[in-house]
């Protein structure tokens, strides 16, 4: 598993001062940008010099609780699937203080080229660094 801390900003809360509920999802993209720094440059490289990216293909959800301006939460994500061109993802956001569940995500994303972009099979070094984070997918 791999974890990430994110605060909640101010340009993130609507006006009750909640995280408004598609910026969770944005988090869970930027978790993934972080996991792939164990990459050699990191996404930026996977993405630029490398051409590749990780188009989504399936995301579903539950929110459970709400995120509030100025609490900070940890992003953990599992890799529960490596397929030859897809990668499916368990995000779950937990608050940072107490650790209780404010949203989980189910989440495929395909492996593509983006001179295509068409599917390519996962890269031998992704497929290792995704490997570290995989796990046996757990119920909601």
């Amino acid at each position: 598993m791999f974890e990430h801390r994110i605060d909640a900003t101010w340009g993130e809360c609507d006006v009750a001062g909640l995280v408004y509920f598609p910026r969770m999802l944005d988090w869970c993209h930027r978790a993934l940008e972080a996991m792939f720094g164990a990459l050699p440059g990191g996404y930026a490289h996977f993405t630029g010099p490398r051409r590749m990216g990780i188009p989504t293909v399936r995301i579903e959800g539950d929110f459970v609780a709400p995120v509030r301006y100025g609490e900070q939460c940890v992003l953990r994500v599992s890799v529960t699937r490596v397929g030859r061109s897809s990668v499916t993802f368990e995000h779950e956001i937990v608050g940072a203080v107490d650790g209780q569940r404010r949203a989980r995500f189910t989440h495929v994303v395909a492996v593509c080229s983006l001179d295509g972009p068409v599917a390519v099979e996962v890269p031998a070094d992704v497929r290792a660094m995704l490997a570290a984070h995989e796990v046996t997918r757990s119920s909601p």
